[in-house]
C-alpha cells in the first residue's frame, strides 16, 4: 500500500501505471494471498527487554526502537537470525490499547492523535533489516514504525517506503502477540 517516491513500487511499477492500466496483479502481492508467507517466526520481545533495562515503553507516546535495541533484544533472547525469518516485534501496544478507557481509544482513532512506539525510521534501521534478510517484519503496534513518522512525504521519512517500496518485503501491523 506504500511505494517509494523515487523508485515507485517493488519491481519498478509506478503509481501512474497502476492507475492507468487497471492491472491488479503487477505488484505480485496477490501471490501472498494465494500461498501465504511461510518462514520461521522470531519473536523479539522489545518491550520486555527494554523494561529489563529500565527503559519501559510508554505505548501512548512516540518512542523510537533503534537497530541497537533490536540487536540487544535478539542477543538477550539468544536468537540467531536466518534468511527468510518472519520477525514478530512485541511492543505491548495491543495490551495497552485494550486496557484503555473508551474515550482514549476514541481519541486515538483519529490518526492525528495517535502516538506509538515502533521501529525508528532511519537509513540505519532500513540497512539493519535489509542485511538480516527477513521475509517479513511484523509488530503489535498500528504502523510497525514509531508513529507519527518524522515526515511521511519525505522519501526517507517513512520506513514503509524502504521496506515495502524498496525491498518488496511484507510488513504486518497490529498483530496479537500475547496469549
Amino acid at each position: 500500500h506504500v511505494g517509494d517516491f523515487e523508485h515507485g513500487f517493488w519491481g519498478g511499477v509506478t503509481a501512474k501505471y497502476l492507475r492507468e492500466s487497471g492491472d491488479k496483479t503487477r505488484l505480485g502481492i496477490d501471490h501472498w494471498a494465494k500461498r501465504g508467507i511461510a518462514g520461521r517466526g522470531v519473536v523479539l520481545d522489545v518491550a520486555r527487554y527494554l523494561e529489563s533495562q529500565g527503559r519501559a515503553l510508554d505505548c501512548g507516546e512516540r518512542i523510537d526502537i533503534t537497530p541497537d535495541d533490536i540487536e540487544a533484544t535478539r542477543k538477550a533472547e539468544g536468537v540467531e537470525f536466518q534468511p527468510g525469518d518472519v520477525w514478530l516485534i512485541h511492543t505491548g501496544w495491543v495490551e495497552w490499547y485494550e486496557a484503555q478507557p473508551q474515550q482514549v481509544r476514541q481519541f486515538i482513532s483519529a490518526t492525528q492523535n495517535l502516538k506509538t512506539p515502533g521501529l525508528q525510521c532511519s537509513e540505519a534501521m532500513a540497512e539493519y533489516i535489509f542485511n538480516a534478510h527477513p521475509s517479513a517484519v511484523c509488530s503489535d503496534n498500528p504502523a510497525l514504525e514509531a508513529w507519527p513518522p518524522p515526515n511521511f512525504m519525505d522519501p526517507d521519512g517513512f520506513l514503509h517506503h524502504w521496506i515495502i517500496g524498496r525491498f518488496g518485503m511484507a510488513i504486518g501491523e497490529m498483530w496479537q502477540l500475547t496469549g
